[in-house]
């Protein structure tokens, strides 16, 4: 009687789900319906929240049009709630669910997403089965005959796992939820080799899981096994019928149907002496093709294990921080490009890339981003935007020695238009970073991603265009920047997400920002790329427009029988109103001719010249031509006398 007393004062208060607040950390939900033990679910709900950190959730449903099995589900979940005091499982919370039967599948999505389910577990001998198989979130499937599934956790713990697999991505899914648990229990993953096609198979299931493992942090825990059989299910019920007290399956949406309704995977299901369950990652809606492309990549690339993962991340955040070398860095790097501007010097303006240390914390704003780590995030962007600043008052008081020139150097107007081949240079400049950070072995390219990427030229470049009263190109020199600092944070982004830096299932908050951080820089990076993509639409039709017009002068002249020496054209040839508002093209021109020419021959060429460009569509109606005659005297060769 106090045992029972004692029990029902810790029993937390049983509670609609609606009154369920929303969760902060990782949730997992073990449903069951009412009369339902909760057994052998329970005991791997428990030890999947316990590894993740995360809370346990015991909540039955019940149809609302049955109201006397509402006794018997609040009962139901007193017991379970028994059951797992027992064997020290943690609850948090017991709850409710009245659903309408007919709608089961659409009411548990609502109550999914309203309350922040991480993964819902249940068995497959229940009407709940096919109503989560298309939840929002992780889910389990339990299936197997009643002894097994009703066992008291207490009895029999799950130690050894076994996970069958072909090699595909939905049971790397699997390990990455399992992999708190890989730790703790013996985990076996298994391929079947069909037995006619020989020894040869079995080689490569072995390298073929070898390779599997290698895509997730589990490899050093998980054991390998491949057997013959005549086919996969065989295998998979002959080798379940060992020492091994669960089997996992990774699935994904149309797989788990058939599990559920009947398949060869189903025949796994029914037949195996040991409890099945089956797996599947939630993936968001239009996310399948993301997944395949990560899937690819990472099979792609080399994978970063745990350790050289963690090792890097330390390098990169240590590098992030503004230290007082960092801030000496930039005022140098920044000093020694815009001197190099102004000299028009390649050469000085490639040392000062050298120089420059802005690449880190940028590369550490992709990190910290794919993370979701806030306080990384803050640093690195505070670590950018001081070095910013910094490199613009540097590039200004360099500008000041340029105060009264009337035309800026080309090195200078060269950082003032950028176009999507700067987009282009700035992405792979971010991949080529990111890789060169993550693998020692690649670290002789950073010199050349820093050349690539050109971070600090830009800034001093609008230092000087700002104290000069060029406004408009500091303004596109700014563009440069904001270009190279956004596709670099997206590719780089890409690159850590890839090979493994991410939050792991049970980091909710991280998870939500790295969310939030994706969304806001893929936004950027499109706006960026539309800016560009009519900045590049003008220059190439710039471009059109001076071929169009030196074609035109060039067949004026020749029809003429004179040799165009010289041409300068109002550059770029800008659409410029006049008082009447027609548009003037000004070309100052310097032709050879062996007499001399009248004024009206030389209106002649100036009318023709804009025939010309009428019939080609130029937009300029008026051509206001500065003609230089050169006379020259053509002397045959026995007129040119030796002297």
């Amino acid at each position: 009687m106090r045992a029972q007393t004692e029990k029902e004062a810790n029993l937390p208060e049983i509670i609609p789900v609606d009154q369920l607040s929303a969760g902060r950390i990782w949730r997992v939900v073990v449903l069951m319906t009412p009369g339902q033990k909760l057994g052998l679910v329970g005991e791997f709900g428990h030890d999947l929240a316990d590894s993740h950190k995360g809370e346990l959730i015991l909540g039955c449903v019940v149809d609302r049009e049955k109201t006397a099995e509402i006794a018997l589900a609040r009962q139901t979940l007193v017991d379970a709630f028994a059951a797992a005091t027992a064997d020290q499982f943690e609850v948090t919370h017991l709850i409710l669910i009245e659903v309408d039967r007919s709608k089961v599948g659409r009411e548990l999505q609502r109550v999914t997403q309203r309350h922040g389910f991480d993964f819902v577990l249940t068995r497959a001998d229940s009407f709940l089965a096919s109503g989560i198989s298309r939840l929002p979130c992780d889910i389990g499937i339990l299936r197997g005959d009643w002894e097994q599934l009703d066992r008291d956790p207490a009895e029999h713990h799950i130690n050894k796992i076994l996970v069958p697999s072909a090699g595909g991505p939905n049971t790397t899914a699997a390990f990455d939820l399992l992999s708190p648990l890989c730790e703790e229990r013996e985990i076996t993953a298994l391929y079947i080799a069909p037995t006619y096609l020989g020894n040869r198979e079995r080689a490569h299931g072995y390298n073929v899981l070898r390779q599997l493992l290698q895509l997730t942090d589990v490899q050093r825990f998980v054991q390998r096994k491949v057997i013959s059989a005549p086919n996969a299910a065989m295998g998979i019920i002959d080798e379940a019928g060992g020492d091994y007290d669960l089997v996992i399956l990774g699935a994904n949406e149309d797989s788990l149907d058939r599990v559920l309704f009947g398949d060869i995977v189903g025949r796994v299901v029914r037949e195996s002496k040991k409890p099945v369950l089956i797996m599947r990652r939630h993936r968001a809606i239009g996310s399948g093709f993301v997944a395949s492309i990560d899937w690819r990549l990472r099979q792609l690339m080399p994978h970063l294990d745990r350790e050289a993962r963690h090792e890097t991340y330390s390098r990169i955040r240590q590098n992030s921080r503004a230290e007082v070398s960092y801030y000496v860095l930039i005022s140098l790097s920044a000093a020694i490009a815009g001197f190099g501007l102004l000299q028009n010097s390649p050469a000085v303006v490639i040392g000062a890339m050298l120089v420059a240390p802005l690449m880190s914390p940028i590369v550490g704003v992709g990190m910290s981003m794919v993370l979701g780590e806030i306080r990384f995030l803050r640093m690195a962007i505070q670590s950018v935007f001081q070095g910013v600043g910094l490199a613009l008052l540097v590039g200004c008081l360099v500008g000041v020695f340029w105060i009264g020139q009337d035309l800026l150097p080309s090195e200078v107007l060269a950082r003032t238009a950028p176009n999507l081949l700067d987009l282009g240079v700035a992405i792979f400049s971010g991949f080529a970073a990111a890789y060169a950070l993550c693998y020692s072995q690649a670290a002789g390219a950073l010199p050349g991603v820093a050349i690539a990427a050109a971070l600090v030229p830009p800034l001093a470049t609008v230092g000087i265009c700002l104290v000069t009263g060029n406004f408009s190109l500091a303004l596109g020199a700014l563009l440069l920047f904001g270009t190279n600092f956004i596709s670099i944070v997206n590719a780089s982004a890409l690159v850590f997400f890839v090979l493994g830096f991410r939050p792991t299932s049970s980091e909710k908050a991280e998870q939500m920002l790295q969310l939030r951080t994706f969304r806001l820089a893929i936004a950027l990076f499109a706006l960026n790329a539309v800016i560009l993509g009519f900045a590049t639409f003008n220059l190439f039709q710039d471009a059109a427009i001076d071929t169009a017009v030196e074609n035109a002068i060039e067949q004026s002249v020749a029809e003429m029988a004179l040799t165009s020496v010289d041409i300068k054209i109002d550059e770029p040839p800008r659409v410029n109103p006049s008082v009447d508002n027609s548009a003037i093209l000004e070309i100052e021109l310097t032709v050879r001719s062996p007499r001399r020419l009248l004024v009206t021959e030389a209106n002649n060429l100036q009318d023709s010249i804009r025939e010309k460009l009428a019939l080609a569509e130029v937009p300029f109606e008026e051509v206001a031509l500065d003609l230089t005659v050169i006379q020259v005297a053509e002397l045959a060769p026995e007129e040119i006398v030796e002297e």
